[in-house]
């Protein structure tokens, strides 16, 4: 081989030397996985108790999506968002309507999200032209069991 092939060859070799030892920190690292969306059934408690269902589901940057559709005892819809990080999922003005009342508001809070997703707790307020003045209450989500 000659001296000048080889040198390429040397040249490659310590390239592909690099990019792995450049590659082997980040393949350490863990990235966040997107968890595909989930139903859970819902209960909020504020002035009573409402319950319906929840599709709720987490992309890799934490980000949230989904809604919830209240049967019992009015139909609310209420679209989810905020961001769930450590374990704790924050909400801001998130928009709930109430087509039989013609009205709207929104729903601001925190939440517990444990690592199995299987039941998510946590605290709300909620405002707007549905209710008379601001209301604070809870909230639960839980997964049903798998059949």
């Amino acid at each position: 081989m000659s001296a000048i092939r080889q040198m390429k060859t040397m040249a490659r070799l310590a390239r592909l030397a690099m990019t792995l030892l450049l590659a082997a920190p980040l393949a350490a690292v863990q990235i966040p996985v997107a968890q595909p969306a989930a139903t859970y059934s819902a209960k909020f408690t504020l002035d009573q108790e409402y319950t319906g269902t929840a599709t709720f589901a987490v992309d890799a940057k934490g980000a949230v999506t989904g809604d919830v559709s209240v049967v019992d005892p009015i139909g609310v819809r209420l679209s989810l968002g905020g961001t769930v990080k450590d374990g704790v999922w924050t909400f801001d003005k998130m928009p709930y309507t109430i087509a039989e009342q013609s009205c709207s508001g929104v729903v601001s809070g925190r939440g517990k999200v444990p690592e199995d997703r299987g039941v998510i707790t946590g605290q709300i307020h909620v405002e707007g032209g549905c209710t008379e003045q601001p209301m604070d209450g809870t909230f639960t989500f839980t997964k049903p069991p798998k059949a």
